[in-house]
């Protein structure tokens, strides 16, 4: 949709009238290819007497299907007038172009009801007021017991494969400490900084055992940009060139 707003309509007066749902839709849906719902017709004033504005609809055929869903069969409806002040535009999309334009100035509001509404039109009100009001959820009391909905499990999934994991993997015997030693400085060959869980990954040992050597050997990061990770200490490293230009890359 072009966001630039026309202007051309702004200085039009319009009258924003406001109409039944259900006449909205049928005109929505069953609206003359030419756009014309209807005719207006104004009576002037009387002598102690309102001004009478009636609408009568532009085909028969909609009051049949209005008279189809028990809705009001009068060919008039009437509109009660309430005049606005202000200068409030009504904006609208044209939607052959998709443009977004300003239709007019709001000068007067009216609300359309029938004429000589009838008891089944009361009827309808009533009913849409009431499915209105109705709460979109309700509890409902069960007549019986539900047993196919939700079922009582001795165990979840993600616990079943985490057992069998940790059962496949076997337990993590302690190896010599110069065997971790070893296996972590083979590793710190390869790569600069890792972090505790890869380490724990590679030489396969208890983790609480692993960190007590690696205080010893290595050093943990606590600042960017390899923070959270560890690294060998000063007196331990011999990276090739090869390893540091990996690890800054």
């Amino acid at each position: 949709i072009d966001m630039e707003l026309d202007c051309n309509g702004a200085g039009r007066d319009v009258w924003l009238v406001k109409v039944p749902k259900y006449l909205s839709n049928l005109w929505m849906e069953k609206a003359d290819p030419s756009g014309i719902v209807g005719t207006l017709k104004i009576n002037k004033d009387q002598v102690g007497k309102k001004e009478k504005i009636v609408f009568f609809f532009a085909s028969f055929r909609e009051l049949e299907i209005l008279k189809k869903k028990i809705l009001p069969g009068d060919k008039e409806c009437g509109l009660s007038i309430a005049l606005f002040y202000g200068s409030n535009k009504f904006f609208n999309y044209y939607y052959t172009s998709e443009k977004l334009a300003v239709e007019g100035r709001v000068v007067q509001r009216a609300d359309c009801r029938p004429l000589n509404p009838s008891n089944d039109y009361f009827l309808h009100k009533r009913k849409s007021i009431q499915v209105a009001s109705k709460p979109a959820r309700q509890a409902q009391q069960l007549k019986k017991i539900v047993t196919n909905a939700y079922k009582p499990v001795s165990d979840h999934k993600m616990n079943i494969e985490y057992k069998k994991k940790k059962k496949d993997e076997g337990k993590r015997a302690r190896a010599t400490e110069e065997d971790v030693k070893a296996s972590l400085f083979s590793a710190f060959e390869q790569h600069q900084y890792y972090n505790l869980k890869d380490l724990v990954h590679k030489t396969q040992q208890p983790i609480v055992y692993l960190k007590s050597i690696l205080k010893e050997i290595a050093q943990y990061n606590t600042k960017n940009p390899h923070k959270n990770m560890w690294e060998l200490k000063p007196e331990y490293r011999h990276y090739g060139k090869n390893t540091e230009d990996k690890d800054s890359s």
